[in-house]
């Protein structure tokens, strides 16, 4: 056995003690950005290096030193690709691993997320870059005694057996993802046609006969709708944030208003829209050629934009981020939104000014009218501040302070917009509704 040790151990030591230095620094870094538990993150720790021992066993199966380190790095990295995916999904969202989220990030949607949290990519990026670098020190170490063909592929077996129970059994990433994958297609790969009519209430959703072509409306009052990003109820809580919203707080608390205090909640942004447009949840469906959702079974119900229509009203859309990011674009049009504004990033404060106008050359024309608005500012889990914000400087304003001056910022910037398009005369003939696009997950105190 010992004599078997030295054969294998100085040049493969050196390689697993890189991998094991890779996995470290992404580890660090990403938990320094996420807020990962302390005992996920260490039960990360701990897989990730027993994983590190397990790809370069089975690396032994090629005898050249090179092929060898390159087999162990390929076999690691897409370990570190998960692992960077979960930490990914936990910094957003608060989840492991978030089905729909993963399910609808594209090339599209990295462009979007990537000019906003530079510094953690770079990190991430550079020490991905320096660990496929370093271990190709190994070569430079005195040749070790090769290995029979028998005993490398003795060596592989057993770390590759090894590896498989320790990914069933121990919490990481590769479980979560297979879990999530599971998950994902047993439940949201369902279509319409697929589904009778009594079974459409163990999906929660009540069966409704009327399509966008048969549905029949009449005109009523012009809707405005106003989600704010990731804005829940504990950022009016006056204790914690003492005038940080006094402008939602106020309308919250107004005896001429209705508020909601239990509302079904959303995992993303682009579940908020669907659910409050279709009254349906998420159901969407990866195959699909025109993007995650359009075939799905949620989408062939009537949208309130496509009743709306039906009626004679004129509908828009306005949010300051790209359209593309998880196809809300696509969904929009494919779901009766005649007009997208915006669709880049601007300021909330700009993006309001540009709803305003819209608000008032929709009410030029005479017709009912439906816009929705959603913001990005606030957006978890920092938020995003610029020049002219309106600095926050309550109790907790130190330690959240960048979030904090966003949320206050959107707040007077809410009440601009709204005490401008109250001088409308069509504001008397207006229904609003203000509500969050989901809950603030990652660092709320």
């Amino acid at each position: 056995m010992m004599t078997i040790l030295k054969k294998i151990s100085a040049f493969r030591f050196c390689v697993f003690a890189f991998l094991v230095l890779w996995h470290i620094a992404v580890s660090v870094i990403c938990q320094a950005a996420a807020g990962m538990p302390a005992g996920l993150f260490w039960t990360r720790l701990v897989f990730g290096i027993v994983f590190a021992a397990v790809c370069v066993g089975i690396a032994a199966l090629f005898p050249q030193r090179n092929l060898n380190i390159l087999g162990a790095e390929i076999v690691f990295a897409v370990f570190i690709w998960f692992q960077m995916c979960e930490y990914t999904c936990f910094f957003l969202l608060r989840t492991s691993f978030n089905d729909v989220f993963l399910a609808s990030f594209n090339y599209d949607s990295f462009a979007c997320f990537a000019g906003d949290y530079v510094r953690e990519l770079s990190l991430l990026g550079g020490s991905f870059l320096l660990a496929l670098a370093l271990p190709y020190l190994a070569l430079f170490f005195p040749r070790s005694e090769p290995l029979s063909k028998k005993l490398r592929i003795s060596i592989a077996l057993v770390s590759l057996i090894f590896g498989i129970a320790v990914c069933l059994v121990l919490d990481n990433p590769l479980k979560n993802f297979a879990v999530a994958s599971r998950e994902f297609h047993r439940a949201f790969n369902v279509h319409a046609e697929k589904i009778p009519v009594g079974d459409w209430k163990k999906y929660g959703i009540s069966y409704c006969p009327y399509t966008p072509e048969t549905v029949r409306a009449t005109p009523g009052k012009n809707i405005l709708i106003i989600h704010l990003e990731s804005l829940d109820k504990g950022f009016l809580d006056e204790k914690m944030f003492p005038g940080l919203c006094p402008t939602i707080n106020a309308l919250y608390r107004s005896d001429k208003n209705l508020a909601f205090d239990k509302l079904c909640g959303n995992g993303m942004t682009f579940q908020a829209t669907y659910h409050c447009l279709t009254g349906t949840q998420y159901f969407h469906n990866v195959n699909s050629t025109r993007g995650p959702h359009n075939d799905a079974f949620g989408n062939q119900l009537c949208s309130l934009p496509q009743i709306l229509k039906k009626a004679g009203y004129s509908t828009s859309y306005i949010k300051n981020a790209e359209y593309s990011f998880t196809g809300t674009g696509d969904f929009l049009k494919h779901n009766g939104v005649d007009t997208l504004l915006c669709g880049e990033s601007v300021p909330d404060k700009k993006m309001f000014e540009i709803a305003a106008d819209e608000f008032e050359a929709l009410a030029k024309t005479g017709r009912p009218f439906f816009l929705h608005i959603l913001n990005f500012d606030t957006h978890s889990p920092n938020g995003h501040i610029h020049p002219d914000s309106l600095p926050y400087r309550g109790a907790s304003g130190e330690k959240y302070g960048k979030l904090l001056t966003a949320v206050h910022t959107l707040d007077a910037e809410l009440r601009a917009f709204l005490e401008r398009v109250q001088k409308d005369p069509s504001w008397e003939n207006t229904v609003v509704f203000i509500g969050c696009a989901h809950p603030y997950y990652p660092h709320v105190p």
